[in-house]
């Protein structure tokens, strides 16, 4: 009879401790949310750029529905010029820097979860359930000799 209290034991050791592991390391455990967390972040504030740059571009439709300098330098930036204008370029390849500017059409990678090895986590279960079996099993056969 001790041999099965101590067997149980071990299986209640091991699914404890598989419970424990996953609750952390688990493909739903809390390893996994705090990626999760960090990845919504991400959208966020890509989506808070987005509605920046969308306000931006609607004041600049805005802005080019109603003012006619506006047309005129929107029209130089695409290469059209006036009868008595030209373009002159410069040596040493000056080129407008772009910064803070947004790759339109960049793509944001969809969120995968990172592959947890629940494979480790029954065998290290398993092992400790074996070890709780193990222990248990010598301390009832040893008090079993001392009487």
């Amino acid at each position: 009879m001790k041999r099965v209290w101590s067997f149980l034991l071990g299986v209640y050791v091991a699914g404890m401790a598989y419970g424990g592991l996953t609750l952390i390391w688990g493909p739903k455990g809390y390893l996994q949310y705090q990626h999760l967390l960090a990845y919504k972040v991400k959208l966020e504030a890509n989506v808070n750029q987005l509605e920046d740059y969308h306000s931006d571009l609607a004041l600049h439709a805005k802005s080019l529905a109603s003012d006619r300098k506006a047309v005129m330098l929107a029209a130089r930036e695409l290469g059209y010029y006036q009868a008595d204008e030209g373009r002159i370029v410069l040596e040493n390849g000056y080129k407008p820097t772009s910064s803070g500017s947004f790759a339109v059409g960049a793509f944001i990678k969809p969120y995968e979860s990172e592959k947890s090895p629940i494979f480790v986590l029954k065998l290290v279960a398993i092992f400790m359930g074996a070890i709780a079996t193990l222990v248990t099993w010598n301390l009832f056969t040893s008090e079993g000799k001392k009487r």
